[in-house]
């Protein structure tokens, strides 16, 4: 459990910053969603066909591949009459090139001029000679290369006086996929694709709630001070509220004897360099001083680092309403003294006014 809430902590980083970056107004962890989204439906698509092709081929007549009977994605053998003289590569149908490796080589019933284009090798070819010949192949039926079939398209269908499949193709000599390598990739895509969407889902907070070990030591400066922790929530700013991630903040008592976390933070927007909302200043997380409804120690995950961490409920002052925000320390002593003051109604240092942060 460890380690996948460590795995989650450093998803978790990753989505912050790389949401800063954008490409055309888009957020790059999007952007970066969307590749492993479609990367994981690629392979999984190829695992399935996999696992439909089986390891021995299926014994179908031409006849079914030339009908669209039998879709792709199959391992099959087959019996028809090759036309090694009618060989062509795409962009080259007035022959086959000496430095060609792979042709396309129609494949009709006897007498029969519709046709099923089958890849193989070109010296194969060549070593049959230019007569049509009957024969047996065994390979798997594919989809045609998209840039291919659009060549198809523009010929009407037509090569060589044979009206061939436009859609799919036979890999002559071409076993289906090992199911076992194509699930290890799946599982290899899957795996950084569930953790940035889980960390999208728990916006970026990997919290996991444990009991605060009782003999942990209080800081030694921590008594009369304030401790700088590391608070991720929804700090303000000139009634603007926004949410930042594990940014460093100081915990201090304002004169109305409520907690605040002030954290100095620059989140102005610009574009094309230039300022268009300024938004630097001191932006604080503040909460009622009995208005803290629950605490919950644990540990934060962010990056490689896993902290002593609290998690808050409480009323917040701007507001009014409920909010939460969690807290994260250099050790346990200084998560024990933050739980100790946050408990305690009585100030235990100077009274901050809030004048005084602006």
């Amino acid at each position: 459990m460890e380690l996948l809430y460590r795995l989650l902590g450093f998803a978790a980083a990753v989505h912050n910053t790389t949401r800063l970056f954008r490409i055309n107004f888009i957020p790059f962890n999007l952007i970066m969603m969307a590749g492993l989204t479609v990367l994981f439906g690629v392979l999984l698509l190829d695992l399935l066909a996999a696992l439909a092709s089986g390891k021995t081929p299926s014994n179908i007549p031409l006849s079914d591949l030339l009908s669209g009977r039998h879709r792709g994605h199959i391992y099959v053998t087959v019996t028809g009459v090759l036309h090694p003289a009618a060989a062509f590569t795409f962009g080259q149908q007035g022959g086959v090139g000496t430095k060609a490796s792979i042709v396309f080589v129609p494949l009709t019933e006897e007498g029969q001029r519709n046709a099923i284009l089958v890849l193989m090798n070109a010296g194969s070819i060549r070593a049959l000679g230019e007569q049509p010949k009957r024969i047996t192949l065994t390979g798997t039926v594919e989809q045609i290369d998209i840039d291919n079939q659009q060549s198809l398209l523009d010929a009407g269908g037509w090569i060589k006086d044979f009206r061939v499949n436009k859609i799919y193709q036979l890999n002559a000599g071409v076993k289906p996929g090992e199911p076992i390598k194509k699930t290890i990739l799946t599982v290899l895509a899957a795996i950084p694709l569930l953790l940035l969407v889980t960390t999208f889902i728990m916006r970026y907070l990997v919290f996991r709630p444990s009991p605060m070990p009782l003999s942990g030591m209080i800081a030694s400066d921590a008594v009369n001070n304030s401790i700088v922790s590391r608070v991720t929530g929804d700090f303000t700013l000139n009634n603007v509220t926004k949410r930042f991630q594990n940014v460093p903040a100081l915990l201090v008592v304002l004169e109305s004897g409520d907690f605040a976390f002030i954290s100095e933070i620059d989140a102005s927007s610009s574009l094309y360099g230039i300022t268009i909302n300024k938004l630097a200043g001191y932006w604080l997380v503040a909460m009622r001083r009995y208005g803290i409804q629950r605490m919950e120690s644990g540990r934060y995950y962010y990056g490689l680092r896993a902290c002593p961490a609290l998690r808050l409920s409480f009323v917040d002052v701007f507001t009014g309403g409920n909010s939460s925000a969690v807290l994260s320390f250099q050790n346990e002593g200084e998560c024990l003294w933050a739980m100790h003051f946050l408990s305690n109604p009585t100030p235990t240092q100077p009274a901050v006014s809030e004048e005084s942060i602006v």
